[in-house]
This record gives structure tokens, sequence and C-alpha cells, in this order.
């Protein structure tokens, strides 16, 4: 923005903020029924060049108007750098997948790696695809975990019990009862409507 040009017309930032706001739009109009389908129509004034862009009216006075390139220089440019994106010392972009407090993170990470063969067909050749950072990798160790522990509290339990007991039919109701009360709670977190995350295997291990 030429800030002596907006003086000069009696003009501010804001003013040519709101023509670009109001002027430079996409907006639904409406329906267009064609044979057996209906079509969504758009109204598109998003201008298609810097041109364009500069042609948008400011103000009108009188029979003059008076246009953004009359106030400001055009030119195709963006926000200067703050952040910069380096992958074994080469620049890229990242794109970071975020789930909603419902959603399971087993499944949101296996979906979007679903995705991954499409978009690599999407992208020119020369563009490289990879995951830098999997948040399933911790509650698959965290399921490990609580099986693990599942494995290692039931014989133990069942050795305890079969050498200060000496009963076979004790020892496998022991041995048995704790998976079987894993699995209830399991049962017990689908009818909740709970997803297993670290929070819920934390209280399985437990």
């Amino acid at each position: 923005l030429n800030q002596k040009q907006l003086q000069a017309h009696h003009l501010s930032a804001m003013d040519v903020q709101n023509a670009l706001r109001t002027q430079n739009i996409v907006l639904p109009a409406g329906d267009q029924k064609i044979n057996r389908t209906d079509w969504m129509v758009q109204t598109n004034a998003t201008p298609r060049s810097m041109q364009e862009l500069g042609d948008i009216p400011v103000k009108r006075v009188g029979n003059s108007v008076i246009y953004v390139h009359d106030v400001a220089n055009v030119y195709r440019g963006g926000h200067p750098q703050t952040n910069l994106v380096l992958v074994q010392g080469k620049q890229g972009v990242m794109i970071v997948v975020m789930k909603s407090g419902e959603a399971s993170t087993l499944d949101v990470v296996s979906r979007t790696k679903e995705l991954l063969p499409r978009v690599r067909q999407l992208v020119p050749p020369d563009v490289h695809i990879s995951v830098l950072s999997d948040a399933s990798v911790f509650v698959k160790d965290a399921i490990k975990d609580v099986v693990r522990e599942m494995l290692t509290a039931a014989v133990l339990t069942g050795l305890v019990v079969l050498l200060f007991l000496g009963s076979w039919r004790s020892t496998i109701i022991i041995a048995t009862s704790i998976p079987l009360c894993i699995l209830a709670a399991i049962i017990c977190l689908l009818w909740a409507g709970q997803t297993i995350n670290v929070m819920t295997l934390g209280g399985l291990a437990l």
C-alpha cells in the first residue's frame, strides 16, 4: 500500500481490505437442472491475474473510480517466511494430520497411510512423500505392554497358586480370570463409546 496515495484519496488500509473482501469472493448462486442432473452453480469473482486484482475498485468519487493499483503496488508475493522444514537437509513441506477427541489414533493413522499411494499418484514424480512422525507407534507399544503384563501376571499368579496350593484346577481358574477381566474391561469400553488410546491402555495395565 502506498500511504501517500491513500492519504491523497482520503482512504485507509481498511477501505482497501474491505474492497478485496467484498469483491474477491466465491458465492453459491443456486442450482441449474440439466436433464437428470442438478448442478450447483457458484458465482466466482476471484481475480485470475495480478492485473485483475489491481483493477478492483475501491472508491468512487464523482465520475472517477479509484482502483487498487492507484493506491497500492500489486505483485505476486507472500508473507515473510518465519519457519523452514528440512528433511535430511532438503527443504520440504510438512502436513500435520490432527484427530478429533472422539477419533481413534490407530484408525486415523491407518486410513491416512491408505491414502498415501493415491496421493503419490497425484503429485509430480519428483515429489517424495514420507511419514515423519507416527503417533500410533506409542499406542501400539502400549498395547504390547498391556498384553505382556497380562500374560506375565497370568503365568506368575498361576505358578504361585500351583506352588502353594498344589491345585491344577485353582491354577487354571486364576490364569484364565486375568485375561477374562481384561476382555470384560475392553467390552465395557466399547459399550461406553471409548476408544483404545494411551489413557485407556494405562488403566488396563493398572
